[in-house]
C-alpha cells in the first residue's frame, strides 16, 4: 500500500499530489504527518526528505510534488 504523509490544512503540493494519484487511478492511504513518530520524522530528514509529502511506495520513498514519480507509479502498475 503507497502511503501519503501529508500536511493538515492547506499544503499546496499534498494536494497536488493527491489530485494526481486520484486522477490516474493509484491507491493509496493518505497519513497526516502529526500522526507520524518523531523518530520517522528525524530519519526521513535525514534522508533528505525536507517537504511535504512524503510518498512511500514500499520500495521508495520521495518528498514533495513530483508528476514524474506519479506516473511511474502508474506505469509500473500497468506492466
Amino acid at each position: 500500500m503507497i502511503r501519503v504523509y501529508v500536511k493538515t490544512g492547506f499544503c499546496a503540493p499534498c494536494i497536488a499530489t493527491k489530485r494526481d494519484m486520484d486522477k490516474e487511478g493509484v491507491d493509496y492511504d493518505p497519513v497526516p504527518l502529526e500522526t507520524v513518530p518523531d523518530w520517522q520524522i528525524r530519519e526521513w530528514q535525514e534522508q533528505g526528505h525536507m517537504e511535504a509529502p512524503i510518498v512511500d511506495t514500499g520500495t521508495e520513498v520521495w518528498s514533495g510534488y513530483r508528476p514524474d514519480r506519479i506516473k511511474n507509479l502508474v506505469k509500473e502498475e500497468a506492466a
